[in-house]
């Protein structure tokens, strides 16, 4: 019993100092440029936004397309789940053309965002990217994109391979093309007031509107 006992004691504090290894190594990934917090991806040559664990990002945010850390130069290529989650007082956000993938819920509650501009490069938008973001007027995927597009003016994001309507604003006009529409494509938009839906759409996603009051 008393070979057992420390045996397992053992292990149990092994398990805790490979934990804390991991946690220190995941933080030491992490650092700050120009107010923005960055982590490193696995290839070591690249790095996404990430979600500040101290403070909320605020005003009119530049991303850069690369940024520098300790001498190295990193391509900035995502926006990480959360990364703004509850900005409230975020008011524009430019992204640029090196970014290929925007996680999910990473603009969540975003209130005072007014306009969104998806660059062409732009190749996965994570599940309600832009849910909550009640002041939204205008999105827009830029030209070029082969994953996404906002055809016809519609101030919303689809999906193109699938005419799936991923996310929406209180200005969106849904095209007569679109099939679905997302999960919480709608999510908080306090200021829709009305939505056409054409009859091409044969299924609309859990809570797409939900909070639309």
């Amino acid at each position: 019993m008393k070979h057992n006992y420390t045996s397992t004691l053992r292990r149990a504090l092994s398990a805790v100092v490979l934990l804390l290894c991991v946690s220190t190594l995941s933080w030491a990934q992490d650092f700050e440029s120009g107010g923005i917090r960055y982590s490193i991806n696995e290839d070591g040559e690249s790095v996404e936004v990430t979600y500040h664990p101290v403070r909320l990002y605020s005003g009119d945010i530049v991303i850069p397309s690369t940024v520098s850390h300790e001498g190295k130069t990193y391509i900035v290529t995502g926006i990480g789940d959360y990364a703004f989650d509850g900005c409230y007082y975020l008011t524009s956000i430019d992204i640029p053309e090196s970014v290929t993938n925007i996680g999910k819920e990473t603009f969540f509650w975003c209130s005072s965002l007014t306009s969104v501009d998806i660059p062409s490069g732009v190749k996965s938008i994570g599940g309600g990217a832009f849910a909550s973001c009640s002041s939204l007027t205008s999105m827009t995927v830029a030209a070029g994109n082969p994953v996404y597009d906002s055809r016809e003016g519609c101030n919303a994001i689809i999906e193109t391979g699938t005419n799936k309507l991923i996310a929406g604003c209180r200005n969106t006009v849904i095209p007569s093309s679109v099939k679905s529409i997302e999960y919480w494509a709608f999510r908080g938009c306090s200021y829709l007031t009305s939505v056409d839906i054409p009859e091409s759409v044969t299924d609309i996603g859990e809570y797409a509107f939900y909070e639309c009051i």
